[in-house]
């Protein structure tokens, strides 16, 4: 992924795949940095800029995976909030909502803890595992 992108995104949150999102998805995002779920997460406008670029060359239209084609179809009325999505809570409505709270997930946001390849953006079956929480 972009070392721009890394850094912007991922200073305060899980910097997800930019193919999970569509290019409108991902431009409506960036025009509400001053609002970004109740954080103001402004940047300069040549940071925006180069974050616009890498998302639309890299969004859902430009992947082929079960994800990247689900999420090409988001709908502009659909949650901003990848986790408060139909498909997000549907692939996830079987785990028990206490894993997200274990130290070794630590949220539902927290793709890398569970898919071990969510950072290439594939989220293959094969490469699930949800993480035990480690006792002592």
């Amino acid at each position: 992924m972009d070392p721009a992108y890394v850094k912007a995104c991922g200073d305060c949150h899980v910097v997800y795949h930019p193919s999970l999102r569509n290019a409108e998805t991902w431009e409506q995002l960036l025009r509400q940095l001053d609002d970004h779920f109740g954080e103001d997460a402004s940047l300069p406008a040549d940071e925006v800029n180069h974050l616009r670029s890498y998302l639309e060359e890299n969004s859902s239209e430009h992947w082929d995976t079960r994800a990247a084609n689900v999420f090409r179809y988001d709908d502009p009325k659909d949650p901003l909030r990848i986790t408060a999505t139909a498909f997000w809570q549907h692939r996830h409505a079987n785990i028990d909502p206490t894993v997200f709270k274990r130290r070794t997930v630590g949220a539902e946001s927290n793709c890398n803890a569970c898919h071990g390849d969510a950072a290439a953006g594939r989220f293959a079956p094969q490469a699930i595992h949800i993480p035990e929480e480690k006792t002592q």
